[in-house]
Formats: structure tokens, sequence, C-alpha cells
């Protein structure tokens, strides 16, 4: 019977948990894709 009083804050804490994975997984995503961006870009300028 206790064990039921938990299952309620078990599946919060697994979907808080999904969500804070799911965003790092996006940001690293992005990450990728501006190293990619920069590593294939021809003329790399910068401000002076």
């Amino acid at each position: 019977m206790s064990l039921n009083m938990y299952l309620g804050e078990i599946q919060s804490q697994t979907q808080s948990m999904n969500a804070v994975c799911n965003a790092t997984i996006q940001g690293m995503e992005q990450v990728i894709q501006s190293i990619d961006a920069f590593a294939i870009d021809t003329v790399l300028q910068g401000q002076t």
C-alpha cells in the first residue's frame, strides 16, 4: 500500500528527468549543427 503512495512521485520525477534529458539532447544537436556549419564555411569572417 505504501508503494502506491510513492508511484505518482516516481512518475513525476521520471517525466521531469525525461524533459531535462530531451532538452540537453536538443541543445547538443544544435551545438553539433553549429560546429558543422563552422567547419564547412569556406570564408571565415570576423569583426575588427
